[in-house]
């Protein structure tokens, strides 16, 4: 007789999160010592029945650090698994796709994104300064609202030398518009070979941003984050006294024997009467709110969020103020299809002042004005400075405290995309973006009766632009490994178009100077009006092949060809390849035997890119009806006075693109179990048929200079 027997069993039930409380479905759950094992669901909950000779579970999921527990006299065993960052393979997005880092054959960089997060600074621009090898950035101004140059491996152009900016595949996107606590990914694409997928645009460089989305089967996390600051001037110009100046000024009369001013007679007794560095700049206030929701269902995920940030400027009465919302999400309906948007709105409201005019700018004025002379009369109105005296000068406090300028942006950055796999590997997207801005501008001019530079006729300017850009792209993805080989292709098209359409209108002769009248219907004198409109589109088709040999040998090859509408017929097409290969010496068996040497690649790379960053229709010729010389008079007499057109700029139908080529050379190496990483680059950089305004002969008569392709640029660096 045969008797059944058995095993006791053990019944061990709970959860798996991350360190910051998500759960996470498909961690693995093995009983050791036994064949019995399952995984998370979606809820990242599990059960198991041990075995009796089962002791311990362990826990394990790619990228994170595996877990064995004991499970002697236990139930319920909840476990949170940290990412292990030594074994992460790091993903990089690149141009239209993502690679893995060890297969990148260019020079491109991934930007430290959760380093930005802890920097207080108004924009990302300025978080960025300092922070990436071969990137500069600088800001151009003062205020609160500078604008900001960016530029990679140099200036290599005498028109834009700003990089495209890529920011969830939303081409020529707005870095001001992101909050850096919302960006997941920064890479930024040096050379030409990782660039050139772009083609006209790239020329100067890519930066490429995903900001956070949500992930699948994520509970909903509401995350904030805030921060209230000042800033203040660096530093204060040291300027000379009013009895030094008044020396300097007697010193250069009698070099010059001219007569000594009546007001500098007696050095000595002059006094200074207002520091006016003091009284422009102040201790300005810096506050960023930031709230987010972030979660994902089985089938779904979603990121939102909202930023309201409020800058004062470090010079009286300017300010920045910003609120931005962001809506990332993405949906599977079944296997195969997948699809997604991402939209971001903005609105910014700005005062500024001019601080870099050469003669009328606010620093200029405030550095030459005088010391010995108050702000303010004794009846309260400005003070002014003779010119005969001073020079031709504005009181600086006076141009501060009149500032009445407004400028409003608005902001919609978009783009949705559906994706379907065909095959496991071949899989086909198409995408859609558009961007939106407009933006309206309000200046009024009070009268400035005071001496120095008085103005006693004020005025209004009304300016609105809009601006609409569209992109439709389509693309096909084939992605696929067998023994040692990896292959990744891509090929894709591309149509854009852009419209812009501006109007402006003055007054002056305003009777009230209140808020309430600052409007151009109170104004009396010189009603203006003008306006424009332009557009432009671009089509492109483009390939691109990663090839991968047993993670040793690396070649990459791309091609984008771009047909622009700024261009005559016979020059509008561009065609922009590039090569690059790398090889993994640590991946060769020769080489397995040092062991504090965790990665080692050798880079080659050469492309071709291309810049169109020109006015529409500069390669035509234009007439203008500008006055006087768009007037001629006709018939006897007393001849009537009409108004006609003028040539405004002279025909180059030869108009074409500028090409920049560039050769790079670089080492990528990682030491001490990754501790410390090494990135090399020498590249050589030359941009031919560069665009350029040659003065025009005066035989022309009154016309504005023609657009022809004639500098070049040499850049290289190690």
């Amino acid at each position: 007789m045969e008797i059944p027997l058995w095993a006791q069993q053990k019944a061990i039930q709970g959860s798996v999160k991350d360190m910051e409380g998500n759960p996470m479905p498909g961690v693995t759950i093995m009983a050791d010592g036994t064949n019995a094992g399952t995984i998370t669901n979606t809820d990242g909950k599990y059960s198991i029945n041990v075995p009796e000779k089962g002791k311990s579970l362990t826990f394990s999921f790619l990228g994170y650090i595996s877990q064995t527990l004991d499970i002697t006299g236990k139930q319920t065993i909840n476990v949170f698994l940290k990412e292990d960052l030594m074994k992460i393979e790091e993903v990089v997005v690149i141009g239209y796709g993502q690679q893995k880092k060890s297969d990148l054959s260019g020079a491109i960089v991934n930007v430290g994104v959760d380093k930005l997060e802890d920097v207080a600074s108004p924009n990302l621009v300025s978080a960025l300064g300092g922070r990436l090898a071969g990137v500069y950035v600088q800001q151009n101004g003062g205020g609160p609202n500078p604008t900001t140059s960016i530029r990679i491996r140099g200036t290599g152009t005498l028109n834009d030398n700003n990089p495209l900016i890529v920011i969830d595949d939303i081409i020529g996107a707005d870095l001001e518009s992101v909050n850096p606590s919302d960006i997941e990914t920064m890479t930024v694409l040096k050379d030409a070979s990782a660039a050139a997928i772009y083609g006209s645009r790239a020329a100067s460089g890519v930066v490429l941003i995903k900001t956070k989305r949500g992930r699948s089967g994520m509970r909903p996390t509401v995350k904030f984050d805030a921060y209230y600051g000042f800033s203040t001037r660096s530093k204060k110009l040291d300027m000379l006294s009013a009895s030094q100046l008044a020396t300097i000024y007697n010193e250069a009369s009698d070099n010059d024997n001219t007569p000594k001013l009546e007001e500098f007679a007696n050095p000595s007794a002059m006094k200074d009467v207002t520091d006016w560095q003091d009284e422009v700049f102040r201790t300005a206030s810096m506050q960023s709110y930031n709230v987010s929701l972030t979660g994902g269902g089985e089938n779904n995920n979603y990121n939102l969020g909202f930023t309201a940030q409020d800058n004062d400027g470090i010079l009286r009465n300017t300010y920045n103020k910003r609120y931005t919302l962001r809506i990332n999400s993405d949906y599977k309906l079944g296997k195969k299809f997948k699809f997604g948007e991402s939209i971001n709105l903005s609105f910014k409201q700005r005062r500024g002042v001019d601080t870099r005019g050469d003669n009328v700018g606010a620093m200029i004025q405030t550095l030459a004005y005088h010391p010995d002379v108050p702000i303010y009369n004794e009846d309260g109105t400005y003070h002014g400075v003779f010119s005969s005296n001073y020079g031709d000068l504005r009181n600086p406090v006076g141009i501060f405290e009149r500032n009445t300028q407004r400028n409003r942006f608005f902001q919609l950055e978009g783009n949705a995309y559906l994706q379907y796999e065909i095959l496991p590997g071949f899989s086909a997207k198409i995408s859609g973006s558009l961007k939106v801005i407009d933006n309206d501008t309000k200046t009024f001019s009070v009268k400035e009766p005071e001496p120095g530079k008085p103005n006693l006729v004020n005025g209004l300017t009304m300016f609105r632009a809009m601006n609409i850009g569209w992109i439709g792209e389509g693309f096909l993805y084939y992605d696929k490994s067998f023994q040692q080989h990896k292959i990744n292709a891509m090929m894709g098209f591309s149509a854009m178009k852009n419209t812009g359409e501006d109007l402006s209108a003055s007054k002056s002769g305003f009777d009230f100077e209140y808020p309430t009248f600052q409007y151009l219907n109170a104004g009396t004198l010189n009603p203006v009006c003008y306006g424009g409109y332009g557009e432009d589109g671009l089509v492109s088709g483009l390939l691109r092949l990663n090839y991968s040999y047993a993670d040793k040998y690396i070649v990459s090859l791309n091609m984008r060809a771009d047909g622009s509408s700024k261009f005559a017929k016979g020059n509008r097409w561009g065609y922009f390849p590039s090569f690059s290969a790398a090889w993994r010496m640590t991946q060769e068996k020769f080489m397995n035997h040092i062991s504090w040497l965790d990665d080692l690649k050798l880079r080659v790379s050469y492309g071709s890119l291309g810049n169109q960053s020109v006015a529409s229709y500069a390669y035509m010729a234009t007439y203008t009806t500008s006055l006087p010389d768009g007037r001629y008079t006709f018939g006897p007499g007393t001849q009537t006075l009409y108004q006609g057109y003028y040539a405004g700029v002279m025909a180059n139908p030869d108009l074409k693109w500028e090409t920049t080529t560039q050769a790079n050379v670089g080492i990528d190496a990682a030491l001490f179990k990754n501790k410390l990483l090494l990135t090399l680059d020498y590249y050589d950089k030359r941009t031919k048929d560069i665009l350029i305004n040659p003065p025009a002969l005066g035989a022309y008569g009154s016309i504005g200079n023609q657009l022809i392709n004639r500098a070049t640029v040499h850049n290289k660096a190690f």
